[in-house]
């Protein structure tokens, strides 16, 4: 198993929001992620993945399909 795991200190960095809100879009399911005890951690490549397809929530991404 070669998956990098990021912390939520990490991933809030990255993305430059707050940690409360990346557990909030965790905790919604927007951001990929897994738990290890009571840790959350998100998968570097998945976390990848999940930008290349513009990231935010998939439901105001199907909006914005039907919109168009």
């Amino acid at each position: 198993m070669s998956n990098s795991f990021l912390q939520i200190a990490q991933v809030s960095a990255l993305l430059e929001i707050s940690d409360t809100t990346a557990r909030r879009l965790v905790k919604k399911g927007v951001l990929p992620a897994i738990r290890v005890g009571r840790q959350i951690r998100i998968d570097q490549r998945r976390l990848q993945e999940w930008l290349d397809r513009g990231g935010g929530d998939p439901g105001k991404q199907r909006l914005r399909a039907i919109e168009e």
